[in-house]
């Protein structure tokens, strides 16, 4: 059952009060900020005033409080609701020079036609609430994202990789403890995979291929070589509980599961990462010649699944390249790049390194699983073996930090 807006407020009541006797307090880096004579402004803040309270009850049948100002000095925006004896006020202060003024009456008319549906009854859970914004959820869904659309893919990643193989085919791409592959090691290996499985295992463009292996060179191989065969791959955490992959299973429609660990099913075709290089091995190193275009999907990725029943989620393509030609431009990632791959490639946020890599011709590091939370391994790695980018999780950035040669990890 969807709750009713009126339960949602209650959550977000509760929350505001855990969070309340934190209101007064100041961040570090605010209070020093102040001391130095340094300040910025936040973006938005809200106030709630009772004004009832103020009132003695003899009073209220022939006295109310008409209006009430504050100063909001830390907001751009600032919205104060004051409760009456006899009505709810909102009043909006905002910086002019930086808050337009159609945008504020239009948040003041929004706000208003919100709240009048919800006196009325007309309004009683989130999806009526989104109802009574026709235009500007047009505006938003599709007039922004129709923009958006337009952006140019200059390269899919299939493409910006053959690419790279005809300029560096003897640069080396990954690197797995004492096993390295240059480019055109990999984009053969690749070739004969896509083959094998187009010919052995009968996988047609767009189809699923799950892939549950540990970071490994063999494991960049599959995952290539998948693309390369125009299906799309679905990639599966080593710890996943046996249940759980079986969901992703039958949610997915997957036609194969390449997998390291033991598994059996009767809804899949099922083999393993040295079975299947094996098999590949007869196959010509030539491209498969398939064409991938940028609205095939190139990955789908499930959420952990803590709110329910885990979804997958469909990366196209396009999706990817438009991430990757923005992440590769913006950071100037080029061939005299190094970066470490050290998550599992069941998370999202591994692929901005993984294929950030290979789409600019830079040199990809995968350190083994059983050292991924390892921090000692993961300092020594990025020092070692001259790594120039990376993408950390806050917790892992806060450890790093905190290292003792933390300054001289950064320095290289």
């Amino acid at each position: 059952r969807e709750p009713s807006l009126l339960e949602v407020i209650g959550l977000l009541i509760g929350k505001l009060d855990a969070i309340r006797q934190w209101q007064d307090m100041y961040a570090p880096d605010e209070v020093t900020s102040l001391l130095k004579g340094e300040y910025s402004f936040t973006k938005a803040g809200f106030s709630f005033t009772d004004v009832r309270s103020w009132i003695p009850d003899a009073w209220r049948t022939k006295y109310r409080i008409g209006d009430t100002y504050s100063y909001a000095d830390r907001n751009l925006l600032a919205l104060n609701c004051q409760q009456g004896t006899d009505r709810l006020s909102l009043v909006c202060y905002y910086e002019p020079e930086n808050v337009p003024s159609v945008n504020v009456h239009a948040l003041a008319e929004s706000l208003k036609e919100l709240l009048s549906g919800v006196v009325s009854g007309r309004i009683t859970n989130v999806a009526e609430a989104q109802a009574i914004y026709p235009g500007e959820y047009e505006t938003v869904v599709h007039h922004f994202s129709k923009e958006l659309s337009g952006v140019p893919v200059e390269k899919t990643l299939p493409e910006a990789w053959t690419a790279q193989v005809k300029e560096y085919p003897h640069a080396i791409a990954v690197v797995y403890e004492d096993i390295s592959l240059t480019y055109q090691q990999l984009d053969e290996q690749a070739n004969q995979l896509a083959h094998c499985l187009v010919e052995s295992y009968g996988l047609q463009p767009s189809d699923k291929v799950i892939v549950q292996l540990p970071r490994s060179a063999d494991m960049m191989v599959v995952l290539m070589g998948i693309l390369k065969a125009g299906g799309s791959y679905v990639p599966a955490d080593m710890t996943l509980p046996a249940e759980r992959l079986q969901y992703i299973i039958e949610d997915s429609h997957a036609k194969l599961l390449i997998t390291a660990q033991s598994h059996t099913s009767d809804r899949i075709v099922v083999t393993t990462p040295a079975a299947l290089l094996a098999a590949a091995a007869k196959y010509t190193t030539i491209a498969p010649g398939i064409i991938v275009s940028p609205e095939m999907v190139c990955y789908n990725i499930y959420t952990s699944g803590t709110t329910g029943k885990p979804k997958g989620v469909e990366v196209t393509h396009a999706n990817l390249a438009n991430y990757l030609q923005w992440f590769v431009r913006e950071f100037s990632i080029n061939a005299n790049d190094s970066t470490l791959i050290f998550s599992s490639i069941a998370f999202d946020l591994v692929y901005t390194t993984l294929w950030s890599s290979l789409y600019a011709g830079a040199k990809m590091y995968l350190l083994p699983d059983a050292e991924q939370w390892s921090l000692e391994t993961l300092a020594d790695a990025i020092a070692g073996n001259g790594i120039t980018y990376i993408k950390l999780t806050p917790s892992h950035l806060g450890l790093m930090v905190n290292h003792p040669e933390f300054e001289k990890i950064v320095a290289g």
